[in-house]
């Protein structure tokens, strides 16, 4: 069931990625990331109020953990710069190849206190087919 959420995920990121670069180029990169994160706090604050969650009070997490909404501003701007020079599928895939590489490297270091995930053949082979589907992408 997971996995299948996990694709959704990837599906509906595309919609977005299309939603917010055809609003970016209908106002601005920046707009369209702002608004985006407006809408986004409406919808979280309606879940805060009206959907109960257990509280786990005794997490000690590093500072840097707090970051992810500015790296998720950063992301639509960059989203939507990508989106207006390549379109969808460029951007989407470029982007695969992105977070493949950064989470290889994250498990393989144990970075972000993650328990060391070891690099093997496998994840090459991942590596190198999202590779060759972006050069086909881009020159077929």
């Amino acid at each position: 069931m997971i996995k299948l959420a996990a694709l959704l995920i990837g599906a509906l990121i595309a919609i977005m990625i299309q939603m917010n670069g055809t609003l970016g180029e209908f106002t601005n990169v920046y707009f369209s990331s702002f608004f985006t994160h407006g809408i986004g706090a409406v919808g979280i604050l309606f879940l805060l109020i009206f959907v109960k969650q257990n509280k786990n009070k005794d997490i000690n997490l590093s500072k840097y953990f707090y970051i992810g909404g500015a790296l998720g501003a950063v992301i639509i701007i960059l989203n939507n710069l990508s989106f207006q020079a390549l379109g969808v599928s460029m951007t989407v895939a470029l982007t695969l190849l992105g977070q493949v590489t950064a989470s290889i490297v994250i498990d393989n270091c144990g970075l972000l206190n993650m328990e060391k995930v070891s690099f093997n053949k496998k994840k090459v082979v991942g590596l190198f087919l999202i590779i060759i589907g972006i050069v086909v992408m881009m020159f077929f």
